[in-house]
């Protein structure tokens, strides 16, 4: 497991965002909605402080749901921590990830990520994209519907995976160097409703 950076605790410079999803759906003056097709939730009783990404089912048009942090971004160059507990409903027709994306809500060319996608194979895999040029580390942990921890660290050229403690090789091509905030997002091509949940978000890095 990757140890928070040192440096956080009462250094105004940095900016520590947690949630647990307790109580209340999500803090929407924190966290920024989007949607085609797609719901957000907290699952049913036993499943408090917990949160629900569900794309809607079509049999022709694609349906996805994001969430994403509108109100603070970090700089990449500057070190940027992120730790998600999460789970996947399924393992076939997935398409599920989270991690760090650039501010612009439109913008999915500039991300470094976790992804479930059976689109590019059955195993998790961690992602850098600039300008839509992608790297990728294969964990090699196949899909399953268990909790898992995953992190993400950043560093000036560098971006390092970890999944349930297990650090893989770092990627060091296709960083972007823009801007970039918390986020989530399911995708469903097909009638197939696939839900991505999320138990605890904390994410640390450097005001920009």
């Amino acid at each position: 497991m990757p140890l928070r950076p040192s440096s956080i605790r009462n250094n105004p410079e940095k900016c520590n965002i947690f949630d647990d999803f307790d109580n209340i759906l999500y803090d929407n003056e924190c966290w920024a909605y989007r949607t085609n097709g797609g719901t957000v939730a907290t699952p049913a009783s036993p499943y408090a402080g917990q949160i629900a990404l569900t794309c809607g089912s079509h049999a022709s048009q694609k349906r996805w749901v994001e969430l994403y942090i509108g109100c603070m971004s970090f700089s990449v160059a500057k070190n940027m921590w992120l730790q998600v507990r999460a789970k996947i409903s399924a393992t076939t027709k997935v398409n599920l990830e989270f991690g760090f994306c650039a501010i612009t809500p439109d913008n999915q060319d500039n991300r470094i990520f976790w992804c479930a996608s059976t689109v590019l194979g059955t195993t998790w895999m961690g992602r850098t994209s600039s300008g839509g040029t992608l790297s990728t580390v294969d964990s090699g942990v196949a899909f399953d519907t268990n909790w898992h921890e995953f992190w993400i660290v950043t560093s000036s050229g560098s971006v390092t995976f970890f999944m349930d403690g297990v650090a893989y090789a770092p990627l060091t091509t296709n960083i972007s160097s823009s801007l970039m905030s918390p986020y989530m997002r399911a995708t469903n091509d097909g009638a197939n409703i696939r839900t991505l949940t999320i138990d605890v978000v904390e994410a640390i890095g450097d005001r920009d």
